[in-house]
């Protein structure tokens, strides 16, 4: 049977998103937190305040969609690498059989 290869580009990829992924739940974290303290009391009062309480608000929604999107993609690769391992493996012992 053959050994199912997996190409350094592909792990160095997956690597990379998994690296985005914590740097985008570090922002999305400051991100809630200014959006709490724009919100709250006293933090700033001014012209811009229902703007900036609107930005960081919006800010922190976009970047836990941005997160989610992410770790959505990690696991679709995941699972692509797993489904095609399986049929990889599938059909290496289909051929070592057929070679009986």
């Amino acid at each position: 049977m053959s050994d199912v290869q997996v190409g350094v580009r592909l792990l160095d990829y997956v690597n990379q998103l998994t690296t985005v992924v914590m740097g985008l739940s570090t922002a999305s974290s400051s991100a809630h937190a200014a959006a709490d303290m724009f919100a709250g009391d006293g933090f700033y009062s001014g012209r811009a305040e229902a703007e900036l309480c609107q930005f960081y608000a919006s800010l922190a929604a976009n970047v836990d969609k941005l997160t989610f999107f992410e770790s959505v993609a990690i696991q679709y690769l995941q699972k692509v690498f797993e489904t095609f391992s399986e049929a990889d493996q599938e059909l290496a012992l289909t051929t070592w059989l057929d070679g009986l």
